[in-house]
């Protein structure tokens, strides 16, 4: 069975004219946990920033840390610093722990109201009242998310958006919710739903948000795990043993290499189809193959994914492109799990004088692509053979 993933994403704009966002966004995890919390600060601009700052760091990490709500009340209570204008310390605060079960925890204190989607129509959150100071009374809940539910988050920025403009008392959360629903129908990512959201919000203030914005969209969903099989194994003996393990594997199953993908082929009886429409000047053509979901040329094409990664190329930039470069980056970048099968077996080819000395350095461009995504937030497993 594979295993869930709480995927979360977020957006924000800033109020026009301010340098820092007032709203601040901390995700923590501590093993099977995430904890998400996001708040919005008393104005704008620097004092709003290090409120909600203060705010967000002290909740997710107590929470983390396992203590209660109460106890983190009693530590914002004392903690957070006096506004000398109004003479308050105030920052809203929507606080989450969600761990890989689907378990929910969330504790809301003036934000806009957590925002639940199953089977993409929303979904009634049950809550109650809990008083922890004279001025905090915090809504708690606890529920359990099915594979596919989205959970959204937002600061008041969002429902205020068009006030004034296109509508005299904003775009509520009503409009909220029933915008992400219609969404749903043809977005089903965490980042377009999120992306979706703050573009509308932006137009409805005519690009000068009038309040600082944020949106969050937590994605309770199952790992999108890859197995790449690049090079065949020194040692003749294993090829059965890599073969199978890729054959196996519950994920999308990727081969790099022509000799690879031949070795692959005649382990199960099968013919590669080579699709010549999908070669460039600078990327040979990529083949088809029964049970493997891409099959592209070796190391040419590899070496150009890592400088890809390295470059951080937009995924919209080669959405519609077809060649293996292009698909292989966008079945790496859209993973949360990339396992390495990495043959050692020397390709005879790759060592002439007259060939680009990173072309015999397989094992250096795997590690390489391995450091971009691990800070990209991937688990990276690699198996050398």
């Amino acid at each position: 069975m594979r295993k869930m993933k709480v995927e979360i994403v977020y957006r924000q704009l800033n109020k026009y004219g301010e340098e820092l966002c007032g709203d601040r966004i901390e995700v923590q995890s501590n093993g099977e946990n995430k904890y998400f919390v996001l708040s919005d600060g008393l104005g704008s601009g620097v004092k709003a920033n290090i409120l909600s700052s203060l705010t967000t760091k002290i909740i997710a990490t107590m929470l983390r840390e396992g203590c209660s709500m109460y106890e983190v009340a009693e530590t914002l209570n004392k903690t957070l610093p006096i506004c000398k204008e109004r003479k308050i310390a105030y920052s809203t605060f929507t606080a989450l722990k969600i761990n890989s079960s689907g378990d929910v925890e969330s504790s809301e204190y003036d934000n806009p109201e957590l925002l639940w989607f199953s089977e993409g129509k929303p979904k009634y959150i049950p809550r109650t009242k809990a008083k922890y100071s004279k001025k905090m009374i915090v809504s708690e809940s606890k529920f359990k998310l099915k594979e596919g539910d989205m959970l959204v988050a937002i600061s008041d920025g969002i429902i205020h958006a068009g006030i004034g403009k296109t509508w005299d008392l904003g775009w509520s959360l009503e409009r909220v919710t029933q915008f992400v629903k219609s969404i749903l129908v043809i977005k089903k990512s965490a980042t377009e739903v999120c992306e979706e959201v703050i573009r509308v919000v932006n137009n409805l203030y005519a690009g000068e948000p009038g309040d600082d914005a944020s949106v969050a969209v937590i994605h309770y969903r199952k790992k999108n795990e890859i197995i790449i099989m690049i090079g065949p194994p020194k040692d003749r003996e294993k090829d059965k043993y890599v073969i199978e393990k890729l054959l196996s594997f519950r994920g999308k199953k990727i081969v790099c290499g022509g000799t690879t993908g031949s070795l692959v082929a005649n382990y199960m009886g099968e013919e590669i189809e080579v699709l010549i429409n999908t070669g460039t000047d600078d990327i040979p053509p990529m083949g088809k193959l029964k049970n493997i979901d891409l099959l592209t040329e070796g190391i040419l094409t590899f070496s150009t994914v890592v400088d890809m990664f390295r470059d951080g190329v937009p995924i919209d930039k080669i959405k519609y492109k077809i060649d293996g470069a292009s698909k292989l980056y966008k079945e790496i970048y859209f993973a949360d799990t990339v396992h390495f099968l990495l043959g050692e077996a020397i390709n005879k080819a790759h060592q002439s004088i007259m060939t680009p000395l990173r072309l015999g350095l397989k094992y250096q461009l795997v590690k390489e692509l391995e450091a971009i995504l691990k800070s990209l937030g991937k688990e990276v497993i690699i198996e050398r053979f």
